[in-house]
């Protein structure tokens, strides 16, 4: 009986029937793990406001330790959960725009910026609550018609914040005839929308948040203007701060890689609406620009000759906001992701 038992289940049967159950034991344990991550108790940075010194290095080393937040089981990595935000979002806000008309100038002599800026309509969409204001700077290729923004926009109003979603020039309708657009370094259009809309409310607060490329460039205009920026604060959310690493972190991972291909996607469906402006550039090669399949290859071809670079290397070195963190005199949080 013995042996005709094991001729019934050999020990490859019972090694199939066996590894289900492993994997599922393991899957099962591993979401506990992360349940009871998220439930745990976070740490707490605090800072006491009773006019007494403010021990910063012991601030700033617990602010360097905090490892507070996990990711929940069905949204692992931060790739996941950009891809799943998108599609997450409810409808839009109604939003009240403003066009801003930006004259043509010349250069103040700051890095990433043409000898001549071109004017060009820019547009801030407002949600008003009747609370301070926030300036909403988008990333690459976002305006107020991006689901990050809108989602960050209804978060501020029922905060009781006043949130203003910038849309810059050639983007969420606004008409694009020169052949200029939005750079990783390029604070000219912003600082502008900055002056009129503090010249429009003098007695309202106004702070700002970046992402990504906004990040950065809000982050180099808070540097640039030193002691006399208008703005109260400033956070800049994910900014390369060294652009020279951003070929090496889109071509260096898998994920980089991905991203890679979907941030030159969206270039590319842009830089179809704005053919008609880029082609009027001595400089740009057009056919080498519709030819880019990563974003470094895109920077080299359109945006460096754009701004009088060289290469897309010298781009990204005179558009980094970390050659002017040193001269911020304004309170700003710089908030990056491990991942």
């Amino acid at each position: 009986r013995l042996k005709h038992f094991w001729r019934r289940f050999s020990w490859q049967q019972m090694l199939v029937a066996a590894v289900p159950r492993a994997m599922a034991a393991v899957a099962a344990a591993y979401v506990v793990y992360r349940i009871y991550m998220l439930l745990k108790k976070k740490p707490v940075v605090t800072c006491k406001r009773d006019g007494g010194p403010v021990d910063w290095p012991r601030l700033l080393k617990r602010l360097r330790g905090i490892n507070g937040h996990i990711n929940p089981p069905w949204l692992p990595t931060g790739l996941i959960q950009s891809a799943t935000g998108e599609w997450s979002y409810g409808p839009a806000p109604k939003f009240r725009r403003e066009t801003i008309e930006l004259p043509e100038m010349r250069s103040a002599g700051r890095d990433c910026c043409p000898a001549v800026v071109p004017g060009a309509t820019v547009s801030v969409d407002w949600l008003d609550a009747g609370g301070p204001m926030v300036l909403i700077v988008p990333g690459l290729t976002g305006s107020s018609e991006a689901n990050y923004v809108r989602e960050l926009a209804r978060l501020l109003r029922s905060s009781g914040f006043c949130a203003i979603c910038y849309n810059p020039r050639g983007l969420a309708g606004n008409s694009m005839e020169a052949p200029l657009v939005n750079a990783l370094g390029y604070t000219e259009d912003l600082r502008r929308v900055v002056n009129h809309i503090v010249a429009a409310h003098p007695d309202t607060p106004l702070m700002a948040v970046g992402f990504s490329m906004g990040a950065n460039y809000l982050g180099k205009y808070v540097g640039e203007e030193g002691p006399n920026c208008p703005l109260s604060a400033a956070a800049c959310l994910g900014s390369p701060v060294n652009g020279l690493l951003i070929p090496l972190a889109l071509r260096g991972t898998v994920a980089g890689r991905i991203v890679d291909r979907v941030l030159v996607s969206n270039v590319q469906r842009e830089r179809v609406n704005l053919e008609h402006a880029l082609s009027r550039h001595p400089g740009i090669d057009i056919q080498k620009v519709r030819s880019s399949k990563t974003m470094p290859e895109f920077d080299h071809f359109a945006i460096a000759p754009m701004y009088d670079f060289a290469s897309g290397n010298d781009y990204y070195r005179e558009a980094s906001s970390g050659k002017v963190l040193s001269r911020i005199r304004r309170p700003t949080l710089f908030f990056e992701r491990r991942e």
